[in-house]
């Protein structure tokens, strides 16, 4: 009986923390692998390594990037002093993993380095080549290679045998990569397939309804945009911040949309407070920017474009920064 015990309090929190790590519940499944991993680090660098790998992960969806890049590296460096063929597959993922957070993190020269470490060690298993080309997808879509990412999509999504979860991420990469590029009719009609996807998971699902609240503004069908609204915030208390921050972006440009402004300040505002990159921080300062141009306050909302300009973003939204940004100097400084 004793030995059950042992072995329960051994294995449990693990199957706890990855039942949670596939529901979505994030913070729950850390807290369930930060528990074990003292225990682990008396069962050999293997574990470790394993529960070092599954840490960074959770850290990575709550959009703590810097705490999930430094828990991949130390499961590499474990890794690496293990004997066991397949070390490889945890090192080959680690590799492509960390390449995508570098480049939302604006580091292209380290999410380069990265994507050809994931690439030299990928020969060792040819099997994991969708999920090392999804992530190579994520990486080249924030450094801008749009073309790229979604010809790497396109080949993901034709593999056959694809279960859910790496279908509904890699349809996220190619509708934002379509979105990048102003396609946002085909960026549209990915977004409502990914929420037609049985049994989508929740953070997926949100993101859907985000990229379809974002784009029908775009193409200036604020009904449709109203509609996905209506099925996003009954879904916000449940989000972690990463999350939440997409969410209120989305909303905020919706209320923008419709000439709601202070709904508009209020949840651009929470965009900000909720943002886990500098890259949402610009975003989120953009979206308030808007707002105080429409109440002609050109002091307030040129403070909150230049302080946007200076960080990280797509040059999508990099460009319509300084073009508010001059359309303000002009009517007000002219």
């Amino acid at each position: 009986m004793f030995v059950v015990w042992v072995l329960a309090l051994y294995y449990a929190p693990g199957y706890y923390g990855y039942y949670h790590l596939k529901k979505g519940n994030y913070r729950k499944a850390l807290r369930a692998y930060q528990c074990i991993q003292p225990i682990y680090r008396y069962s050999g660098k293997e574990a470790e390594a394993r529960i070092c790998f599954c840490i960074g992960n959770c850290f990575m969806w709550l959009g703590e990037l810097e705490q999930s890049i430094a828990h991949f590296q130390v499961s590499r460096e474990l890794w690496e002093q293990c004997s066991r063929r397949y070390k490889y597959d945890y090192i080959t993922l680690s590799n492509s993993i960390s390449a995508t957070l570098y480049a939302r993190l604006g580091d292209r020269k380290r999410a380069e380095t990265h994507l050809e470490f994931a690439s030299f060690t990928l020969r060792y298993n040819s099997k994991l080549l969708p999920d090392m080309l999804t992530w190579r997808a994520y990486a080249l879509l924030y450094l801008e290679d749009f073309e790229e990412s979604e010809t790497l999509c396109k080949r993901v999504l034709a593999t056959s045998g694809l279960d859910t979860s790496k279908k509904v991420i890699t349809s996220h990469i190619l509708a934002s990569a379509y979105y990048c590029q102003k396609r946002f009719a085909e960026a549209l009609e990915i977004y409502q397939l990914i929420e037609q996807t049985p049994n989508c998971p929740l953070d997926y699902l949100v993101a859907a309804y985000c990229g379809q609240v974002v784009t029908a503004v775009e193409l200036d069908n604020l009904a449709l945009a109203q509609q996905a609204e209506s099925k996003l915030l009954p879904l916000l208390p449940r989000l972690e911040a990463t999350l939440q921050n997409g969410a209120y972006k989305a909303v905020t440009t919706l209320a923008l949309a419709q000439g709601d402004l202070e709904r508009a300040l209020d949840y651009a505002e929470r965009a900000y407070n909720e943002a886990t990159t500098r890259r949402e921080q610009a975003t989120s300062l953009y979206l308030q920017a808007c707002v105080y141009a429409k109440r002609e306050n050109p002091t307030r909302a040129l403070q909150l474009l230049k302080e946007a300009e200076t960080y990280p973003n797509f040059t999508l939204f990099k460009d319509r920064i300084v073009k508010l940004r001059q359309e303000v100097e002009a009517k007000y400084h002219s």
